[in-house]
Order: C-alpha cells, then structure tokens, then sequence
C-alpha cells in the first residue's frame, strides 16, 4: 500500500539492503525491495505524515476529485478514526496512501515513524 514511500530498515541485512536499494539513511520502498521483505530479509519501520500534516493544497484537490459525501465521511473517519463505520470512493484512500499519509496508525502502534514536514 505504500509504494513509492521512505523506510528505516533493520535487520542483520539492513546494511546491505541500504547500500542496494537506499541512500544510507533511507530506502524507498519499491517491488523489487518489497519482495526482500517478504523473503524475511528485513523489517521495516515506515517514514509517514500524520493527517494533520494535509496542506491545503492537498485537501483541495482531494476534494476536486471526489463526490462531497466522500470527502464528508473521510473527514468523519479522519476525525473519529473508525474505518470499520464508514465507506467510500477508495481513489480517496489511494491519493491519501500515494502521499504517505498515515491512515492505519502505525505511528501509535510503533511501526511507523512521523515526518516532519520538512522531510516530505
């Protein structure tokens, strides 16, 4: 789900995946890298933004590109963060995944780490 996005690798492989697949201090989490995961080569701790970190930029063309009772349930969902309650368009869930935007709180739970924005 998060192609495209930043991780930290750890593992006894980490340094060895970071010089093929990263830039030292990160690498960018692509098939080819995923399938070292699936391999059990390596764990991961993803680099994602809060949803407070949506700029406004952001938020309007989520809006452009979906009906307003999407972006209506998305917000409750945002605010209330019980997906299980609410259902909708998923290209709002794509375009949210596509800007590493934490939807699963994998912050909380530890396998995520936040950016900051100056990072993004």
């Amino acid at each position: 789900m998060y192609l495209g996005q930043k991780c930290t690798v750890t593992g006894k492989d980490a340094p060895i995946l970071y010089t093929y697949y990263g830039d030292g201090e990160s690498v960018t989490i692509t098939p080819n890298f995923l399938q070292e995961i699936a391999n059990g080569r390596c764990e991961v701790i993803l680099h994602l933004r809060r949803l407070e970190s949506l700029t406004e930029a952001e938020a309007r063309e989520l809006y452009a590109g979906n009906d307003k009772e999407t972006v209506k349930d998305l917000h409750w969902w945002i605010t209330k963060r019980s997906p299980n309650e609410v259902s909708f368009n998923p290209t709002a869930w794509l375009y949210l995944l596509s800007l590493g935007i934490d939807l699963f709180q994998g912050i909380e739970s530890g396998w995520a780490k936040p950016l900051e924005t100056n990072e993004q």
